[in-house]
């Protein structure tokens, strides 16, 4: 249901606008199985600036999350779903839709058909994705596939590819499961 601005242009071949610290695009996504219990690093590319090259950025580390999360990842829910209630009015944050996420979160932790994965810079969380297998459509293949039903990135990284990476990382946990299709929808 998040994406960020990387996500978004990578995706759905447009930009969006950030608003107060995060940039929010809204992507559903189909996305066939890859990645359970192991660790995933990925370093970006240097960025280039007027033809020099820049040192390289901090590595990011995509992993399984934890209860130890929780806290990192409900602020970065929460920016998020403001930020999706600014931009579309259609859309509203329950009253207690921080505490039905949560509980929702919990159960994902514990199922082995759902991946969440963290995106860690510098041993701070700073995206997620939460990603599941579904069935397809009855008489159509894939009879399974991957589906993303959340990614968000803190806006405040200062650096890009975290939604890559997240995306890489469950891409990754989909093929181990016998899974490689990969479907965006925007």
């Amino acid at each position: 249901m998040f994406a960020s601005f990387s996500m978004c242009a990578a995706l759905a071949g447009h930009a969006c606008a950030p608003k107060r610290g995060i940039v929010v695009c809204f992507v559903r996504m189909a996305v066939s199985l890859a990645h359970r219990n192991k660790t995933r690093h990925v370093r970006p590319a240097p960025s280039e600036g007027k033809g020099l090259k820049t040192p390289l950025m901090p590595e990011i580390i995509v992993r399984r999350a934890s209860e130890g999360d929780l806290e990192r990842m409900r602020a970065i829910w929460r920016e998020a779903a403001d930020q999706y209630a600014t931009l579309d009015p259609r859309y509203k944050v329950a009253p207690d839709g921080e505490a039905q996420w949560e509980t929702a979160l919990r159960s994902w932790l514990v199922r082995a058909d759902t991946a969440v994965l963290v995106g860690v810079i510098e041993g701070k969380p700073l995206g997620y994705l939460v990603g599941m297998v579904e069935h397809g459509r009855p008489g159509f293949l894939p009879e399974r596939y991957g589906y993303v039903s959340e990614l968000a990135v803190d806006f405040h990284t200062k650096q890009g590819g975290m939604g890559r990476a997240l995306l890489k990382a469950f891409k990754g946990w989909l093929a181990e499961q016998g899974n490689a299709h990969l479907e965006a929808r925007v």
